[in-house]
């Protein structure tokens, strides 16, 4: 068997057990923090996991930015619950600590409507 066919094999092999509707699991992740030093990758437990508040009360984020302004952290994010793209729409939070976020004000978001 050739090298290309076997590593077809392999990942289409991945893919298919990637496959399945294990809500429970898909609802445990979120964004947390990760070290990676070029030799290792692994998951701190140092700092707690973080709650992001969504509109759709998903708390599952996408292409998080953070600014700190000398009082407070700033986060601009998108939910994405699922890989539901619709969902898909900017949001922003406040912190003091950089740890507990919440909405500037209830309701704001989303910033931006969905498109139709």
């Amino acid at each position: 068997m050739s090298q290309l066919p076997r590593s077809a094999a392999v990942l289409a092999c991945a893919l298919l057990s990637a496959c399945g509707d294990d809500i429970e699991s898909r609802l445990a992740w979120g964004v947390g923090v990760a070290q990676f030093d070029k030799v290792s990758f692994s998951r701190t437990d140092l700092v707690p996991h973080l709650e992001i508040p969504t509109y759709d009360g998903s708390g599952q984020v996408v292409h998080p930015d953070v600014l700190f302004d000398g009082y407070r952290y700033l986060l601009a994010y998108t939910p994405y619950p699922f890989s539901n793209g619709r969902f898909e729409n900017p949001s922003i939070a406040i912190s003091d600590d950089g740890l507990a976020f919440r909405e500037i004000a209830p309701g704001v978001n989303p910033i931006a409507p969905a498109p139709p």
